[in-house]
């Protein structure tokens, strides 16, 4: 398991999901759970918390390349964006079915996904389960 002390800068909330911003001196991350400030004590602006992550969800990429450390990397085009306060739904279509991805309503103000957009779809393959 990762594990680093941050403190909380910024809390997000709405249908009971919270977008939480924790500095790490100049590193900012963004984490999304399902709580809110009034289900625990722990998220409040100024708090110091422990980020922990597992190894597996740790995604590496060469920056002079447009590689990954992924191996299900499909290329795809949006169909539809669904803006929420703040997750936003993308519906993909990778020619071989067509895929939903959630990603948070800060990296779309960023990232600025349109219908007709050439995605890049990254699967890491522990977080894919299989079924009869």
């Amino acid at each position: 398991m990762n594990s680093l002390k941050g403190t909380i800068s910024a809390i997000e909330n709405n249908d009971g999901i919270s977008l939480i911003t924790v500095n790490l001196g100049t590193t900012i991350f963004h984490v999304l759970i399902i709580e809110t400030e009034d289900e625990t004590t722990y998220l409040r602006v100024g708090n110091t918390v422990k980020l922990i992550f597992k190894e597996t969800e740790t995604i590496l990429a060469k920056t002079d390349k447009n590689t990954t450390s992924i191996p299900n990397t499909i290329l795809g085009q949006v169909l539809t964006v669904q803006e929420g306060a703040i997750l936003c739904k993308i519906r993909i279509d990778i020619s071989v079915a067509k895929i939903t991805a959630v990603i948070t309503r800060l990296m779309q103000n960023q990232l600025q996904f349109k219908t007709g957009d050439t995605v890049t779809v990254l699967i890491k393959a522990s977080e894919i389960m299989l079924s009869e």
